[in-house]
């Protein structure tokens, strides 16, 4: 279970998230803002807990594990409301403590969270893009594609998941943009228009 810390952080966070009335979202005690499309729904941490238990996790040890840890991101987008039957677009912020990969790239990161993924929760996934080098709000970043199959209330839904990793500090900030395959071109604009508004302190 070498990466099983790994798999529960691509969801775990929670934190006190402030809504402003200028749809921007600010998290202070993460030092992180984001902007929300005002067409987008921003689910609460109890409602993000609820659409997860959706999803079909083959391993009752890591579902366990998830459900321990509170697993909600400190900021979820969804493009339709929490009742939304199917696979929602969703675009997704964690901040994760570092453990045995502080001092590591961002390229690092992602390659151990996503080899994670694959033992342990999707067997099917694919990175068809990265890890390559970028940044985010002006900090070292990596960014990666993968597909994979998500199963939601017995139906599967062939999926793609764009992920950046932004280590800082003793911490990394996980950011995913997720969609069904074949999801609308317009969904993917707006989920890159989200991403291009986060804002992240440096670090102090």
């Amino acid at each position: 279970m070498r990466f099983f810390p790994y798999v529960i952080a691509f969801l775990a966070y929670s934190g006190a998230v402030h809504a402003q009335s200028d749809e921007v979202v600010s998290v202070p005690a993460a030092g992180v803002e984001v902007a929300k499309p005002a067409d987008w729904e921003h689910p609460t941490p109890e409602q993000a807990v609820e659409s997860f238990r959706k999803v079909e996790i083959e391993s009752e040890k890591i579902r366990a594990a998830l459900a321990k840890s509170g697993f909600a991101p400190i900021v979820t987008f969804t493009k339709y409301p929490a009742s939304y039957e199917g696979l929602n677009p969703t675009f997704k912020i964690g901040l994760h403590a570092a453990g045995t990969l502080e001092g590591h790239s961002a390229s690092d990161i992602l390659t151990a969270l996503m080899r994670g993924l694959k033992e342990q929760m999707f067997p099917d996934l694919v990175m068809r893009d990265g890890p390559a080098d970028t940044s985010i709000s002006g900090l070292p970043a990596a960014y990666g594609r993968t597909e994979y199959t998500l199963t939601i209330s017995g139906v599967e839904y062939p999926t793609i998941s764009e992920i950046w990793i932004v280590p800082r500090g003793t911490n990394y900030f996980l950011i995913s943009a997720s969609a069904r395959q074949g999801e609308a071109d317009g969904i993917r604009a707006e989920l890159r228009s989200i991403l291009e508004s986060v804002r992240i302190d440096p670090p102090s």
